[in-house]
């Protein structure tokens, strides 16, 4: 003869478990979202660095106001 022990609230302890599992990948997806766009604006932002120090170094230098050159 088995015997058999319910557990009073074991159902809702597995639902939250499920819960907070499904929580967890949620927070992980997030987490690699994030990481991509801050990798993507890291590119962007290097990028236009890079064209800003180009137009720097290309572009000759102005004199100052009343100055000669």
């Amino acid at each position: 003869m088995s015997e058999y022990v319910h557990l009073i609230g074991a159902e809702e302890v597995q639902r939250a478990a499920n819960v907070m599992s499904q929580a967890a990948d949620d927070m992980q997806r997030a987490a690699s979202t994030i990481d991509c766009a801050v990798d993507r604006l890291t590119r962007q932002m290097d990028d236009f660095i890079f064209r800003l120090e180009a137009l720097h170094v290309d572009k000759p230098t102005e004199p100052a106001k009343g100055e000669k050159r």
